[in-house]
């Protein structure tokens, strides 16, 4: 199975959005995450999506946290967003850590013991694990389109997770 046309659209136009396909729009990408986090976690599941702008400066432009909505929303994955021009190892890894930083935070605030967490550097994407009082696990190393096959995938396999459908 693959993404709808609106959400293969969007991605091409996140990277039409000028003459140079690293020069992104935050609309086009949160567009896009928005369009992907609800393919694999629909409201009609029980998941709904949170849109956040950090209050404080951040690599990261903004969060999405998907949570399980029950009695106490749980979170189960969180991305964190950063501008296509960011997109080498330096800015990747920045992301990376305050990625981890909040998806730590977040396991006090969730009923599973395992968060999954998406970094997006425009059309790019990687995704990471954390275990409650584990080290922090790379699931999926970079991809450099988020809507291909393989981040497809890389998707299906974190929403699979018997954690995250518990």
């Amino acid at each position: 199975m693959a993404y709808d046309t609106a959400t293969l659209q969007i991605a091409r136009n996140l990277t039409q959005t000028s003459d140079s396909p690293t020069q992104t729009t935050s609309d086009n990408a949160n567009m896009l995450w928005n369009a992907i986090l609800n393919h694999h976690f629909p409201s009609y599941k029980g998941y709904g999506i949170a849109f956040d702008i950090p209050k404080v400066r951040s690599a990261a432009e903004n969060f999405f946290r998907v949570k399980l909505a029950r009695e106490k929303d749980s979170v189960v994955v969180v991305v964190a967003l950063r501008r296509a021009g960011d997109n080498e190892e330096m800015g990747r890894k920045v992301l990376h850590h305050e990625l981890v930083e909040s998806m730590e935070k977040e396991l006090d605030n969730t009923d599973f013991d395992i968060i999954y967490g998406v970094a997006g550097v425009g059309l790019s994407s990687s995704v990471v694990m954390v275990v409650k009082g584990g080290h922090p696990e790379i699931v999926q190393d970079w991809i450099s389109d988020s809507t291909s096959e393989a981040a497809y995938k890389m998707m299906t396999i974190s929403q699979a997770s018997p954690v995250v459908h518990a």
